[in-house]
């Protein structure tokens, strides 16, 4: 199941998400040249850089004053808040289909020290285990190395809507800053992809919309051709049965087409799972499951 996730995107946290306000988010958009967007402590480019945040990430915007964003950007424990020019950024879900996300990861070596903050008064909230990479969202640059600001759990939390239990793939340690000097080997690589969850436009299905979708046409005689459903213990096929999963409600891209993919499972036995495709508007696409069949 992990790896299912991983292919889709990190983990997000509990949340129900419809369509936002056009104005509630926008897309970093850099100036040519440059790979990320500054933001700065107060508004204007005098002002001391608190970070900068690579091409692509959604931030919230908090106000908009004389072409300046107050915008808030990262997890909420550890997030930053500041000010970027209103000419870098793209308002709405729409920007998210235009603009590529410059996904970036940064290595951490055993017991690496993630803090709070990048500033003056920072503490230690965790360390390392230096298995795999984390997705970094941000950076800046010192004289001796530079910042990274990770967050690999709930940048997208607005993206994705969780259902049910998932505590168990949270990780605090995916949130927060590191510190890289100028000699630490994988100091981050750049790659640039597809963005891998999106929000709705106007005319497409809400994350709860979607949701109560999958539930009907997974109960309807359009589903199944497979007999997935039908592999479900008998006590889960259900509407009841159903809610009683945990279920993952995302719209992402799949086969070139941006697509809405919810995934049911049982908690008590990952196996135990149904997973349907719809279009955005909420028409069957397909249907599938992983380890029962």
């Amino acid at each position: 199941m992990k790896q299912w996730l991983a292919a889709l995107a990190a983990c997000a946290l509990l949340c129900g998400t419809g369509l936002a306000e056009e104005k509630d988010f926008a897309v970093c958009v850099p100036r040519d040249g440059q790979i990320a967007v500054p933001m700065y402590e107060k508004a204007g480019e005098n002002s001391e850089v608190l970070m900068n945040y690579f091409s692509g990430l959604t931030v919230d915007v908090l106000d908009v004053q004389n072409g300046w964003a107050h915008v808030s950007a990262g997890a909420e424990k550890t997030e930053m808040t500041g000010y970027m020019r209103e000419d870098e950024l793209q308002y709405g879900a729409k920007a998210q289909r235009t603009l590529p996300r410059q996904i970036v990861f940064v290595y951490l070596y055993p017991e690496q020290r993630v803090w709070n903050f990048c500033g003056e008064d920072r503490y230690v909230i965790g360390r390392g285990e230096g298995e795999e990479p984390v997705q970094a969202i941000g950076f800046k640059r010192s004289e001796r190395g530079i910042w990274f600001q990770i967050d690999s759990v709930s940048w997208q939390e607005d993206d994705v809507m969780m259902v049910g239990d998932w505590d168990e793939f949270d990780s605090e340690m995916e949130q927060g800053y590191v510190y890289c000097s100028k000699n630490d080997a994988g100091h981050g690589r750049f790659e640039q992809c597809e963005r891998m969850t999106y929000r709705p436009v106007q005319g497409e299905l809400t994350h709860e919309e979607a949701y109560e979708r999958a539930i009907e046409v997974i109960l309807s005689e359009k589903y199944d051709p497979r007999g997935y459903f039908g592999r479900l213990p008998e006590e889960l096929q259900s509407e009841e049965g159903l809610r009683k999963m945990r279920a993952d409600v995302r719209l992402t891209r799949m086969n070139e087409e941006i697509q809405w993919v919810i995934q049911f499972e049982n908690p008590e036995n990952t196996d135990e799972n149904v997973m349907i495709m719809l279009t955005p508007e909420g028409e069957i696409r397909g249907s599938m499951t992983h380890g029962n069949g």
